[in-house]
């Protein structure tokens, strides 16, 4: 099959494609641009600045760091105490 007749072939099914999902749309009530908008990427959340992504970096680095001195400290004193119980 030529290559020009195959994209002739699929333009015309597209074309029917269209005016079908047209004919839909309209028995359901539903335009065609409230269709197109509804699947358009939204964008959720706040952007943040540079600035303000650093802040929470820092803050969050300190968070952690005191997690884990807390967890190492109780981690040294279970040891603490099997070993005293071994003894």
């Amino acid at each position: 099959m030529d290559t020009t007749t195959l994209l002739n072939q699929l333009r015309k099914e597209r074309d029917e494609l269209s005016a079908t999902i047209s004919v839909l749309e309209r028995r359901a009530g539903v335009s065609p641009a409230a269709t197109r908008r509804a699947s358009a990427p939204k964008r959720h959340g706040r952007v943040m600045s540079a600035a303000a992504k650093a802040a929470m970096s820092r803050k969050l680095k300190e968070i952690w760091a005191a997690k884990k001195r807390a967890s190492a400290a109780r981690s040294k004193a279970a040891k603490a105490r099997v070993k005293k119980a071994a003894a």
